[in-house]
């Protein structure tokens, strides 16, 4: 009873800002801010949803067994989306599409708070599956039984390297927390950094991108900017998720459906009408004015005002899913899929799911070249056991720095930045905090011995100064290094 509190307790106490229940986690849901299963009445659909399901749901499998959990996000106008997803399943249910099936439903009403308003609300569904048939109900997020089941992101401290300890080297005043109590922002998730060629900071949060010029800061929504509104809540500006700098100093932002560039003066804004994007992931900004864009199909890069689409259809990716993109001194194009990499030269294409290098297993999120040639990528890999930072060396060695070989707090690494001056390598530590490597020592900063705010790490950015900037889910951070 005394976990189940204090699971509850951690839950409210965020207020839930686009809060993840379960592990299997979508980014095209932000609604904002949000409350956890209330209002009297609660939100809830029209139709008998056990009725509408068994309907619906078809081609189920009559060995499939077991309960799927869906976390819905009822926005103030009745328009719902998925948030997060769990699966307690005996085989796979994704073909069954529960996701598109909840999200297309026309009906559903808003959660009512105590003053009588219409509110944004998490609402909770449950699907039991055996013997080929679906039963399907409201789930009360509250009931002791469920709350033991969540296998969710909570807000503490997870070390998988807890074979060693860890220190803080650096005083309260070398961190700098930016929130909405000391800044412009309008929402504490900042899940993008990008400094330009000016030194301003660029910050992309849930709700708006702010610009911030020490002192001045600027915020850009959908009232004065051409960055559109939520398609689930048109009274908030879409979360810009990703951003980066060409080199002609224009300002690339991705907010997953629309691409934006803006050159300080004027808006051009990329979409599914006007480009080949899909679903963006990651962008990259090469020396030559070409932006890259990963996304769900496949690679665009955009040169001289045209978009050139790598996809499986004319080249050896994997799949279309692109993970990251990253492109070296010689051309070389890095693209990352959660299939499997490809390095694309010159027309000619490695693959690496069959060679004895880190990208084996571990699909390229971002990619970073050294003044020595040798190239580092962050890797992701399902349940993380091949995650990591990993290192080809410019005379053709891979190495991998992971849990097994090091004192990386964790294999999951939400993004890197090396100061090649200071020989320092940060690593922002999903669901730890922020790392560090000197080349001898570790240090790591935590909610519990620093005022680093969070354990959720977006981006991070070198300034000219050597100074890191680090975007998290409580707001953006300045790291001042002496």
């Amino acid at each position: 009873m005394q976990r189940f509190l204090v699971i509850v307790s951690i839950l409210i106490a965020t207020n839930l800002y686009s809060q993840n229940i379960f592990i299997e986690q979508y980014d095209d849901c932000n609604v904002g801010e949000f409350c956890l299963d209330c209002g009297n009445p609660k939100a809830k659909s029209s139709s008998d949803i056990d009725a509408y399901f068994k309907n619906v749901l078809t081609g189920i499998p009559k060995k499939l067994k077991g309960d799927i959990y869906v976390q819905v996000i009822v926005d103030s106008l009745g328009n719902q989306c998925v948030k997060s997803i769990q699966r307690d399943l005996n085989q796979s249910s994704h073909n069954l599409e529960i996701r598109r099936l909840v999200n297309e439903m026309k009906d559903w009403s808003p959660s009512i708070d105590k003053n009588g308003h219409a509110t944004s609300a998490t609402v909770f569904l449950k699907f039991k599956f055996k013997g080929g048939k679906v039963k399907v109900d409201y789930q009360n997020f509250f009931d002791k039984s469920f709350m033991s089941k969540i296998k969710s992101e909570k807000p503490e401290l997870k070390i998988t390297n807890n074979k060693y300890s860890y220190s803080n080297d650096l005083v309260d005043d070398q961190i700098l927390v930016f929130d909405k109590r000391n800044s412009k922002i309008r929402h504490s998730y900042c899940r993008s950094l990008s400094i330009d060629k000016d030194g301003v900071l660029w910050v992309g949060t849930d709700n708006g991108l702010l610009m911030f010029d020490d002192p001045t800061m600027k915020l850009f929504n959908s009232k004065n900017s051409s960055l559109r509104p939520e398609n689930y809540n048109s009274r908030k500006t879409s979360s810009i998720m990703h951003s980066a700098i060409d080199s002609l100093n224009n300002k690339w932002f991705n907010d997953g459906y629309n691409t934006y560039r803006f050159d300080g003066n004027r808006w051009k804004v990329f979409d599914s009408i006007n480009s080949p994007l899909g679903w963006g992931r990651r962008m990259y900004a090469d020396n030559k004015n070409n932006m890259w864009i990963a996304s769900g199909k496949g690679v665009a890069r955009y040169s001289k005002n045209e978009w050139t689409i790598y996809d499986n259809t004319n080249t050896s990716m994997p799949s279309n899913r692109a993970s990251g993109v990253f492109v070296d001194s010689k051309n070389r194009i890095w693209i990352g899929t959660y299939e499997g990499n490809v390095m694309i030269d010159n027309g000619k294409e490695m693959l690496f799911n069959d060679s004895e290098t880190p990208l084996k297993n571990g699909s390229i999120l971002d990619g970073f070249e050294d003044k020595k040639g040798n190239l580092w990528f962050s890797l992701y890999s399902e349940g993380d056991k091949y995650s990591g930072l990993a290192k080809l060396a410019s005379n053709g060695e891979w190495s991998i720095m992971n849990i097994e070989n090091s004192k990386i707090p964790t294999n999951s690494i939400a993004d890197f930045a090396i100061d090649e001056e200071r020989n320092i390598i940060w690593i922002g530590a999903w669901k730890v905090g922020l790392a560090k490597y000197d080349g001898n020592k570790w240090s790591l900063y935590t909610l519990e011995n620093s005022k680093f705010p969070s354990v959720y790490i977006s981006d991070m950015e070198l300034d000219s100064d050597g100074n890191l900037w680090v975007g998290t889910f409580s707001g953006f951070v300045k790291v001042i290094v002496n």
